[in-house]
Formats: C-alpha cells, structure tokens, sequence
C-alpha cells in the first residue's frame, strides 16, 4: 500500500480469459495469465482476501472507479452509468440498482455468450433524460438505453435495448417484456443469410419461376400481391415483408422495401 494517497480503490483483475456462463459464475481454482482485465466493485480499500491462483492485482483510485459498493459479475465490471442531466437520475445510481441490474444481466444476458472473449464495454443512460420527465407520476423516468458488448479479435457479441428499472421491487426488465437477444458473430452471420435467402425467393416469385411461395422460416404459405404497379410479398406470421412500387410500363422496381422480424420480436 505503500505511496497509495486515497482510502478507496477499485480492485484490478488479471485472468485466464473469459469464458462463458458457468465458468465465468464459478471460476476454477487457476486461471493462466492472459492479460485480460476487469474491474471488482466491492472492495473499499478492506485486506485482500485470498483469491485463485493466476491473479494479479492492482489498485486504482476512487475517482476512476466506476460504480461502488454493488455486487455485480466480473463480466459487466466496465459498465458506464450516465452522464445523466437530471437530478433523479444521477441520485438512482444507487448500489442497489447496480446490483439488479447485474443480476438481471447475469441471468438473461451471460448465457447467450457462446465463445470466449476478452473484454466488455458498455452504457446504461436515462432514455429521458430532463427533469421534465421524472415527477412522481412518470411513467418513463425509469426507462433506460442499453449497450453492451464482449470483444473478441474474432468478432464482438453486442446487444441495444431499453430496460425499465422497477424501483419497488429492485428488478430490471427488458421495456415491452421483449427477450434479450445477443447478437454473435453467429447469429448476425445467420440472419444476414436469412435475408438474403427471402430476397432470392421474392425475386423468383415476381419473375414467375414456378418457386413454391412458402416461407423458408416459418413454412407458412406467402400472401403475394403481384400486379403492374405493385409487387408485395409477406409472411402471415410476420418473418418478413417485402414490398416494391413498379414502374407499370416496364415492370421494373421503382422503389420499396424489405422488412425483416429481430429475434425476439413479437
């Protein structure tokens, strides 16, 4: 401790690496060094207490630390909180809520992590943030945006959303109940083929290839509208819709669009 000038520190952890669910909840009792680092929230300058073997600490101060006295998982150590512009906000900042928010993650969001990763980022900032917003009867005060991400060299997992904090009961949820969904490489990777498979269908529907106008995610039989002025395709269970203006003379798209369903969409 020696030269140390504050009383509170945050602790710096090196490990193996981050892997996912399990592991990360039960870390094994050594972890090879590989420079990967996060941030421990609990510990105000109290004894170290003993930790597995592999690693290394370092003390950083107060001012850089980036929430305080919450139990949160390693993995989301790097959350920023704010800068909020009201009053209300920046006072909900509470250990409480760091800790729900941490448990929330820890259950919905940690075990859609499919490969290791070496670091995380992210925000959690007010989605209306004026005092104006934020009376007693608010129904949006407690509403926030959302972004995470782990990295990896190989390609980020990342995920936006709104969550609402639910103060009475110091519990998160995702705004509308919508699921969390992590984009992986893997998965962004799939529903880029997805589309791309939707849209080959439709361009063989409106050149009257004979394709069978069913759709390829959910098998459902394909409305068509298919006229000189007008091409739309859609999906009555709404994986997709695809809508183009034609030019009557020729036949040729003019302009439109192609609207897809996320995962968790309802």
């Amino acid at each position: 401790m020696k030269g140390l000038r504050h009383h509170r520190f945050t602790v710096q952890l090196r490990c193996t690496r981050w892997l996912t669910s399990s592991t990360l909840r039960d870390p094994p009792p050594s972890w090879k060094n590989d420079a990967v680092s996060t941030t421990y929230p609990w510990f105000e300058g109290a004894a170290l207490t003993p930790r597995p073997a592999g690693f290394a600490v370092a003390l950083a101060p107060a001012a850089e630390r980036r929430y305080w006295g919450s139990k949160m998982h390693p993995a989301f150590a790097n959350i920023r909180f704010g800068p909020f512009a009201s009053a209300y906000h920046a006072a909900a900042m509470t250990p409480e809520l760091k800790e729900a928010l941490g448990a929330f993650l820890e259950k919905e969001l940690l075990p859609q992590v499919e490969q290791p990763f070496e670091s995380t980022s992210g925000t959690l900032v007010a989605a209306y943030d004026a005092e104006r917003y934020c009376g007693p009867n608010s129904a949006v005060r407690d509403i926030y945006k959302f972004e995470f991400a782990f990295h990896r060299s190989s390609g980020d997992d990342t995920i936006k959303v709104d969550l609402v904090f639910h103060a009475q009961a110091r519990a998160f949820s995702a705004r509308r109940n919508k699921p969390l969904y992590l984009w992986t490489p893997a998965r962004r990777d799939r529903y880029e083929a997805e589309g791309r498979q939707l849209q080959h269908l439709c361009g063989c529907i409106a050149r009257h290839e004979g394709v069978a106008a069913v759709c390829p995610l959910c098998s459902a039989v394909l409305r068509v509208h298919d006229s000189p002025s007008l091409f739309d395709v859609s999906c009555p269970s709404r994986c997709f819709k695809y809508n183009y203006h034609r030019d009557p003379a020729n036949g040729q798209f003019l302009h439109g669009h192609f609207f897809r369903k996320e995962p968790g969409d309802v």
